[in-house]
């Protein structure tokens, strides 16, 4: 088995955006940052597409940002913000996603077959409680 997974070709990922691929059944979530000026380069991230808060595979829908020199992704459901370089929740530490190696060549996007960092366990999302009656 390749340790790289063909994915796509580059062009069908927009600038500052984010989408989806299913990588040895793992849905991951793939973005393209536009450098910015001519010095700074594009820059490819993926990640985990599963937001660890609220269980849903939507990190890919997400918002495209920055928090100070970091390259961030909002998720587009509880708000909060991931280092698509590191997998790190900025807003809240205990909390991270799988980072996966990502390259492109001859024009093609390619996936590793395993993350780079893993990540929180799928299973222990945060569980939102219902709120108790005094």
């Amino acid at each position: 088995m390749s340790p790289w997974v063909d994915v796509c070709a580059e062009v069908d990922v927009l600038a500052d955006r984010g989408v989806c691929a299913l990588i040895e059944g793992v849905p991951v979530a793939l973005f393209r940052c536009s450098g910015g000026p001519a010095e700074v380069p594009e820059r490819w991230f993926a990640v985990d597409n599963r937001d660890p808060f609220s269980g849903a595979s939507v990190l890919s829908r997400g918002l495209v940002g920055s928090a100070g020199d970091r390259t961030t992704v909002a998720s587009p459901l509880l708000k909060q913000r991931f280092d698509l370089a590191t997998g790190e929740c900025i807003d809240d530490v205990a909390m991270t996603l799988g980072v996966w190696p990502i390259r492109v060549v001859d024009g093609r996007v390619e996936v590793g077959s395993k993350p780079s960092s893993p990540g929180n366990p799928r299973e222990t999302g945060r569980k939102h409680l219902p709120a108790t009656m005094s």
